[in-house]
């Protein structure tokens, strides 16, 4: 492992999943995730820096997040 770099508990701990379901199915009222409150909650906190949001499985996550707070 490289000096410095975050081992495989600390990498798993910063890992928030959506819902397990496909495109837009996924988006619209009481489909919440750990995922969606979790980006909400990094939107809100003071901090400069943009946030980068990784979209691998989908992007259905953010959209409930963006749903949400629209909402």
């Amino acid at each position: 492992m490289e000096s410095g770099y975050p081992d495989e508990a600390q990498l798993k701990g910063l890992i928030n999943s959506g819902l397990p379901v496909y495109g837009m199915q996924g988006v619209g009222k009481g489909k919440d995730s750990e995922g969606s409150d979790w980006i909400i909650k990094t939107l809100q906190e003071e901090d400069e820096r943009p946030p980068w949001i990784s979209v691998w499985g989908g992007v259905n996550t953010l959209a409930q997040a963006l749903y949400k707070i629209e909402e």
